[in-house]
């Protein structure tokens, strides 16, 4: 019996839809097979096989950064399917179609299947392998690359493209990851006639055809850009063994620290020298140095993410070893007097000078402890102090002890005067003075004198122990001033004595016996006045012939006084002497006559006689009187 078996495998395609991380397709394709090729006589079997299957992937988003890569995972997992065959048998003796299913493992969507029996009857066998596998396209859009362009899954596992983002990446750019993915197939078909034929045929590979899905993969492109250079400018402070690089700043977020690199040679970058981890620092000395030597550096700034800018490369030559010591000078603050002293406390301040670059200044007070100059410093003690002072460059090279010598008086000078010995009263107004100055510290230097106490146009003097004044005219008291200035210019307090000036001599007059013309006895009484406007009476003195004086007594306005003997004219000549000294000469005459008349008994000749006989009497009556008592 001449049959004919028509196979046709209607096979469907696999799509793979893929979501954001899941992507999944069903395909059909559709496969014929005629079995009159291989079985001419066999005519009354016509049967077909239509498979449904899917599969499912997942990807790993990520990131890169300019200029770099990174790897994107996709891995391809199993689906499911099923088989299902459709079959028709026309036989004489046997009469049979249907359309069995038969799930498919998922793990045999990649690769090589085990034998599916889709159908067995006892008289018909139809076996199917089948042979699959995934191939991917793979695109990269936006600022970047991806490789390999194309994949194949033959095995459920995943595999890694390399994506790279572009040096110009931007921050915040993406790049779209595109995986265009056809299910690849064939199948290897077994139909036996049981115990008659049998026959095995592979059929040609298959891809689905048309325009799948595109799925996009979007990793975010994070900018990493490298840090901005800093600006660095020409060294300066340059010395033999050192100069200071300045810089401009670099304020980015992602700082994370300036490294300086040194090199003798332009346009190599050197040995790093330093590392500064403050952003805000600008500026650097470098240390260490050969004189006379180029150098060049360069500053690197570095960010968090490990990425690194250069600045400009500068050069700088350190000078010639220094052999000259330095220089310093000294500044006095204060107030200043005169002849080189101050009459105030001392700022004192240091200033050394260098080449090169001074090291260190010092001063001492004694010129055997020494202090380390950092700030002015205050000389306060009177008299004469000897700073010293030196310094010294980063040479080494000190400079030779120098002096200063600061002179402090803060204290005026004293001093005193005393006008004729301290005396009340002077006639004259040429006066003695006797003066006295002294300074403890920087000592007397000059006087003046004033008679008013006002200071404008008095000169100042040479230093004497007394001095001729002339006081002012015009009786009275009088004042002289007299001040002292010390050799720092300090002038004293006023100092002052007082005199009082008298010029006039006291008036008076005197008069003997109240003014009588004549006195018959040498004792007569004398009346005196006197007067003195300024100094006042102090003294009187009496003379006969205004040669010979009495003693000075003490004034009075009477005095009993004896006249010379011999009758005649007598004169009684008074000196007066005021308080000053002055004196004034006064006098009054008074005839003296002791003679008496020639007709007439003595007068003093009867008195004498008249007590003798008075007082013999009162003899005789008391001798008489004790004689009775006696008798009695």
């Amino acid at each position: 019996m001449k049959s004919r078996f028509n196979l046709a495998v209607l096979l469907i395609l696999l799509w793979f839809l893929v979501p954001t991380a899941i992507a999944s397709s069903e395909t059909t394709v559709s496969y014929y097979v005629a079995t009159n090729d291989v079985f001419p006589a066999l005519t009354d079997i016509d049967a077909s096989v239509t498979l449904d299957c899917s599969a499912v992937f997942d990807s790993s988003d990520g990131t890169v950064f300019p200029n770099n890569s990174t790897n994107y995972p996709i891995t391809a997992k199993p689906g499911s399917g099923i088989l299902t065959v459709n079959y028709k048998i026309d036989r004489p003796l046997l009469k049979k179609s249907g359309s069995p299913s038969v799930p498919i493992n998922a793990t045999w969507l990649l690769g090589d299947s085990p034998p599916i029996t889709v159908y067995d009857d006892g008289a018909i066998k139809i076996t199917v392998i089948i042979h699959g596998h995934l191939n991917g396209q793979v695109i990269a859009l936006g600022n970047g690359s991806a490789t390999p362009l194309s994949v194949t899954w033959s095995t459920w596992k995943t595999m890694d493209i390399t994506v790279s983002a572009n040096v110009n990446a931007q921050n915040g750019q993406t790049i779209q990851i595109q995986t265009a993915t056809k299910y690849a197939v064939y199948f290897t078909v077994k139909v036996e006639l049981i115990g008659i034929a049998s026959f095995t045929q592979d059929s040609p590979t298959k891809e689905v055809s048309g325009s799948p899905p595109v799925q996009s993969v979007i990793l975010v492109v994070e900018q990493n850009q490298p840090p901005t250079a800093v600006i660095l400018s020409n060294p300066s402070g340059i010395t033999q063994n050192s100069m200071k690089l300045t810089w401009t700043q670099n304020t980015e977020a992602d700082f994370a620290r300036y490294e300086i690199y040194k090199s003798t040679s332009s346009g190599n970058l050197g040995t790093k020298t330093y590392i500064i981890t403050d952003g805000t620092t600008t500026s650097y000395v470098v240390t260490g140095l050969s004189a006379d030597t180029t150098y060049y550096f360069t500053v690197r700034v570095m960010d968090t993410g490990g990425l690194y800018t250069d600045s400009n490369q500068v050069s700088g030559k350190a000078t010639p070893a220094d052999i000259t010591p330095p220089s310093t000078m000294i500044s006095l603050n204060g107030v200043v007097g005169d002849n080189d002293w101050f009459t105030s406390d001392v700022q004192v301040t240091l200033s050394a000078t260098d080449e090169n670059e001074i090291d260190k200044t010092e001063y001492s007070l004694d010129n055997a402890t020494w202090t380390l100059y950092a700030a002015p410093f205050i000389i306060s003690e009177e008299g004469s102090t000897i700073v010293y002072y030196k310094s010294t460059d980063k040479a080494g090279n000190p400079e030779t002890t120098k002096t200063k010598t600061i002179k402090i008086d803060k204290n005026i000078p004293l001093g005193s005067i005393t006008i004729n010995n301290g005396a009340t009263f002077t006639t004259s107004t040429s006066v003695t003075l006797t003066l006295n100055a002294s300074d403890a510290t920087s000592g007397a230097y000059r006087v003046r004198f004033s008679n008013n106490g006002t200071w404008d146009t008095e000169p100042w003097e040479t230093l004497s122990s007394t001095k001729t004044w002339q006081l002012t005219t015009g009786d009275g008291t009088k004042a002289v001033y007299y001040q002292v200035k010390d050799n720092a210019g300090l002038v004293s307090i006023t100092y002052s004595d007082t005199i009082i000036l008298d010029t006039v001599p006291p008036t008076g007059s005197i008069l003997i016996n109240d003014g009588a013309t004549h006195t018959n006895t040498t004792t007569v009484i004398l009346t005196l006045s006197a007067t003195d406007a300024t100094s006042g009476i102090a003294e009187m003195r009496f003379s006969n012939n205004n040669v010979t004086w009495s003693d000075w007594g003490a004034y009075a306005t009477s005095k009993t006084w004896t006249l010379t003997t011999g009758d005649g004219t007598k004169t009684v000549y008074v000196q007066i002497r005021d308080q000053a000294g002055l004196i004034s000469t006064h006098s009054d005459t008074i005839i003296l006559d002791t003679t008496r008349p020639p007709a007439e008994a003595p007068t003093e000749v009867l008195s004498i006689w008249i007590i003798v006989v008075v007082v013999a009497a009162i003899g005789i009556t008391v001798a008489a009187t004790l004689l009775l008592r006696k008798r009695k």
